[in-house]
This record gives C-alpha cells, sequence and structure tokens, in this order.
C-alpha cells in the first residue's frame, strides 16, 4: 500500500488505527485559553470516549461481535447458492 495523508476540517478528528493495532486521536488545534463546546463539537468528545475505551475488555467485546458480524455477511454473500427448480422447492425458494 502506498502511504497516504488526509485533511482535516479545522473542527474535525480522526482516530487512526495503525496496522500494529496502535491507535492515535487527531484532534482540532487549540489555543490555551479557547474552551470547547460539547453541543458544538460532540464529535470531539465522542472520539475521546472510543480512543479511552480501546482497551476496555467490555469495548473490545462488542467490537469482536461486530466483526463477527460483517465476516458473516460477507461470508454469506460469497457462498455459492445452486440453482432452484419449482420441482425442487414448490415455488417456495425461487419465486416460481
Amino acid at each position: 500500500m502506498d502511504k497516504t495523508t488526509f485533511d482535516l476540517e479545522a473542527e474535525d478528528c480522526a482516530i487512526i488505527f495503525k496496522k500494529d493495532m496502535s491507535s492515535e486521536l487527531v484532534l482540532p488545534s487549540l489555543t490555551d485559553d479557547e474552551t470547547v463546546d460539547f453541543e458544538a463539537n460532540h464529535n470531539i468528545f465522542v472520539a475521546m470516549a472510543i480512543s479511552a475505551s480501546l482497551n476496555d475488555p467490555a469495548f473490545r467485546e462488542i467490537v469482536g461481535a461486530k466483526l463477527d458480524e460483517m465476516f458473516a455477511k460477507v461470508e454469506a454473500s460469497t457462498e455459492e447458492v445452486p440453482p432452484c427448480s419449482p420441482s425442487d422447492c414448490g415455488g417456495t425458494c425461487c419465486g416460481v
């Protein structure tokens, strides 16, 4: 894979997952006297909460379950379904 770069809007944030499963949280630049309003920038707080949860066993369980579900859908979509004929199913599976 080629190295990629990206630009974030001034109010956006990102969680970068590295190949070794470490992560990096990228937040907007703030001066020392700036504060972040939750209502206007809830995305920043959500990204911080997710980043803080990455090593939590319960959170990892949720992510693992979602991965299992996603992989099951991929496997199901790549399975070959044998052709159906009305004599085999009586029209219940092929709509004939």
